[in-house]
């Protein structure tokens, strides 16, 4: 391979900036620069959509559907807690406690793993508990089903 020299326009570029005293400074500052455009790069994200599916009592969905064809592990809407947890492809992120308003839908919610890596996921639960009072004895149950309606994990 030949080594070409540079362009006249180029070595004049050069020996200006060799030249001046500010020489290294503009070298600095145009990598600096680089670094910034390069640190401004939006990562692409994925977003999943969730499918329905019914739910434990306790707010846990087993196996979500979702159009990403990535695997929901479950999600566990803790509202007792005011947490939000979700286990995508074996990785568990989690809102933390006492961080959430306690309501059934969430929407925009940050989660973590452990190493501070976030998703960001919206969801719409149903919550239906039935009129008609089970007796069993001295006790009246009602039936509680909660199912899983839509939402969505932003991925990074």
């Amino acid at each position: 391979m030949d080594i070409q020299p540079c362009p006249p326009a180029a070595d004049e570029v050069i020996e200006k900036i060799d030249s001046t005293n500010n020489g290294v400074e503009h070298m600095k500052m145009v990598i600096a620069a680089l670094c910034l455009m390069a640190a401004g790069v939006v990562q692409a994200q994925t977003v999943v959509n969730l499918g329905t599916l019914p739910c434990t009592a306790t707010h846990i969905c087993f196996n979500v559907p979702n159009d990403g064809a990535i695997a929901v592990d479950y999600i566990s809407d803790a509202i007792q807690y005011k947490r939000l947890v979700i286990s995508v492809g074996g990785d568990i992120y989690d809102s933390g406690v006492w961080t959430l308003d306690g309501a059934l839908n969430q929407t925009g919610v940050s989660l973590y793993d452990p190493l501070g890596n976030s998703i960001l996921v919206t969801i719409v639960l149903t919550d239906y508990v039935s009129r008609t009072c089970r007796q069993n004895g001295k006790t009246c149950t009602f039936t509680h089903s909660v199912t899983l309606v839509s939402g969505n994990i932003t991925l990074p």
